[in-house]
């Protein structure tokens, strides 16, 4: 009995040890199933993410192609054009002893045109030092932005840069199944497993090689997304599109990650908004009415608005991004122009609106003609007797003429009492500065000049109270409350000096994308969308081409051997092994494409079963292709193994 009793004992120890081992080998084979899913699909989404992180780095360089290589144009005109500015200013300031001192006038003209030329001044100085450096011999634009320097290309640092890129996106693209085989396959063994691979054997990248082309509504913007529906509009060269942007699930890193869009809206209400209080202004309009652009300030007064129906509530209804060359060009407006409130350090300096206008004309070379396009180079005269001779002897040369425009708007006429504090107010800060278009001639305005170039005319007009000038409101009946506001009268003196005229020539606009028919061009890499579409709003999304592309399924075993009597302990596997499954996807929460760094892995239930048996079927004759990394027989005992599950131990192995 006693012996008979040991044995029993002997038994039950070897059995609870087996036991508790194979569960033990049970949860490692797990983790490894685990470990294999989600790294092989890490790989791949590490794999695209950097295509996206490539894609948009070189679409950012081809935007400073075009951006960079216009500075050292842009930066000689604007500096000699604002150094002619200030050689006018310095002759008209010389010259102030000559102006009509009656009343006193002449200090705030002279107050005036300082302000101006001292403004001038500061904003040449960094024009200088930009010229200096980008023109001055020591640096070379075209080392960096030229696509040619002579040797056939990519000679330019940007464009090198830019075709290594793609490389390697082709390399990353085309390796990128074999590595993520490889990556599951090297952290499913590092836990106790004999085997250990990720299904599809062979893992496929779902990208496609783009071409140039297809970064040009990334830069220019022929197409764009916006939110109503699905619909495409152009966007006027703001770029920010990406070539298979379909809403709402492939808007970009521009909208998405970047935020670069502006906001689309229509009115859903309207109020009425009653006239603004203020003073009502009537009439006034002197003999001199020139128009063209302007900068600064003027000191007429203006006058109320009269009752008008408003917007009160807007709705967003989409937006549309914008890209790498527009949030470029947009930098720069900022710091040179500025608001009212930060005034920028290039405001009355067209430099600005020259880095746009030739950085148009190089995006042009990008996904264009070659043949070259010329922009005007201003070369401004200054003297005022040799202007007038160049416009006797062809007035058709003159591109533009400037003034300066010095205004006093006073509530005293002028006269014994003119300019006295508290009666006046003057524009003397911030002058108008005017350009015209072609040749305007100040002789034949009919106003008398008061000093040499120096054009005075005078006018007024009517306003019900303007405080700042000592006029108060006043009641047309003194003993009627609610009778109407007296008009009084403004008397505005507008004082117009010579600024110059304009007649430089047109200039060619250099060309850095100088390459020849055939050149091996940059290219974005793009999620293909031939095979279906990737939507992962989809009510559906285990399903069709998102889970063939974007699914993948880990397999993991370890002989079952019971350490303890294994002639009476043996498997009940077919194979012999203790077995794990586990399912990961591949998903982008952010933007579904190529160019947005956002893919991720996670690991989901296993879902069908049926399906993954068949890919594993096709997975034997794909293992010979992993260069030793899965053997056609593991893939073959998986896929026996998994087959031969009938439906109801499915559900309960998947459960367990």
């Amino acid at each position: 009995m006693t012996l008979l009793a040991l044995t029993l004992l002997v038994g039950l120890v070897f059995y609870v040890y087996n036991v508790g081992t194979v569960v033990n080998r049970r949860l490692a084979v797990q983790n490894a199933a685990d470990a294999t899913a989600v790294s092989g699909a890490a790989w791949m989404a590490r794999s695209m993410n950097v295509i996206a992180l490539n894609n948009v780095a070189q679409a950012r360089m081809l935007a400073l192609v075009a951006v960079l290589d216009s500075l050292p144009q842009a930066s000689r005109m604007a500096h000699e054009e604002v150094s002619a500015w200030i050689r006018c200013l310095d002759d008209q300031l010389a010259r102030g002893g000559t102006l009509d001192w009656q009343w006193g006038a002449r200090d705030l003209i002279l107050e005036g045109l300082n302000s101006v030329r001292n403004r001038l001044v500061d904003e040449r100085d960094i024009l200088a030092v930009l010229d200096q450096q980008l023109n001055g011999g020591g640096f070379d634009m075209a080392a960096v932005t030229h696509w040619s320097l002579g040797g056939g290309g990519p000679d330019g640092a940007l464009w090198r840069a830019a075709v290594a890129m793609s490389d390697f996106s082709d390399a990353a693209a085309l390796s990128a199944g074999a590595l993520a085989q490889a990556n599951a396959v090297r952290f499913g063994k590092s836990n106790p497993v004999e085997t250990a691979f990720l299904a599809p054997v062979l893992p496929e990248m779902p990208a496609v090689r783009g071409s140039f082309a297809n970064f040009q509504p990334v830069l220019e913007g022929k197409e764009q997304v916006v939110s109503d529906g699905a619909s495409v509009a152009a966007t006027g060269g703001a770029g920010g599109a990406i070539p298979d942007g379909v809403w709402p699930h492939r808007l970009g890193p521009w909208a998405r990650l970047f935020r670069w869009r502006d906001e689309l809206r229509e009115a859903v209400a309207w109020e009425y908004v009653p006239p603004e209080s203020g003073p009502r202004v009537r009439g006034g309009r002197g003999s001199v009415n020139i128009g063209g652009r302007r900068t600064g300030s003027s000191a007429v007064q203006s006058g109320a608005q009269g009752g008008q129906w408003r917007v009160s509530q807007w709705q967003v209804i989409g937006y549309t991004t914008y890209g790498p060359y527009a949030w470029a060009l947009r930098r720069i407006t900022d710091h040179c122009v500025g608001d009212s409130d930060n005034p920028g350090e290039l405001r009355d300096a067209l430099f600005h609106r020259y880095v746009q206008q030739i950085s148009r004309i190089k995006l042009d070379y990008m996904f264009g003609p070659h043949e070259l396009k010329q922009i005007h180079r201003p070369e401004w005269i200054v003297d005022y007797a040799e202007a007038r001779r160049q416009a006797s002897a062809d007035a058709s040369k003159i591109r533009r003429t400037m003034f300066y425009l010095v205004e006093i708007a006073s509530s005293v006429p002028p006269g014994p009492g003119w300019l006295a504090p508290g009666t006046y107010r003057t524009n003397g800060d911030e002058p108008l500065a005017i350009w015209t278009r072609r040749w305007t001639d100040p002789e034949r305005w009919g106003v008398p000049t008061i000093g040499e170039h120096v054009w005075k005319d005078q006018y007024t007009y009517e306003t019900e109270y303007d405080e700042e000038i000592g006029i108060f409101p006043e009641r047309e009946d003194p003993n009627d409350p609610d009778s109407p506001l007296k008009y009084h009268t403004v008397y505005m003196v507008a004082y117009y000096v010579w600024g110059g005229i304009d007649i430089g020539p047109d200039e060619d606009v250099r060309n850095p994308c100088n390459w020849s028919d055939g050149a091996t061009l940059p290219h974005p890499l793009l999620l293909d969308t031939s095979q279906g579409d990737y939507d992962p709003a989809l009510p559906e999304a285990d399903a069709g081409v998102r889970r063939q592309l974007f699914t993948f399924l880990g397999v993991a075993s370890q002989a079952d051997r019971a350490p303890a009597w294994p002639q009476q302990f043996s498997s009940a596997s077919p194979v012999n092994s203790v077995v794990a499954v586990a399912q990961a996807e591949l998903f982008n929460n952010t933007s579904w494409d190529l160019w947005t760094q956002d893919w991720q892995a996670q690991l989901v239930p296993v879902t069908q079963w049926d399906d993954w048996v068949r890919r594993l079927e096709l997975g034997v004759a794909q293992a010979g292709l992993t260069d030793g990394q899965v053997s056609e027989q593991d893939v073959g005992d998986m896929h026996d193994y998994m087959m031969r599950m009938n439906r109801e131990f499915v559900e309960l192995y998947k459960a367990n």
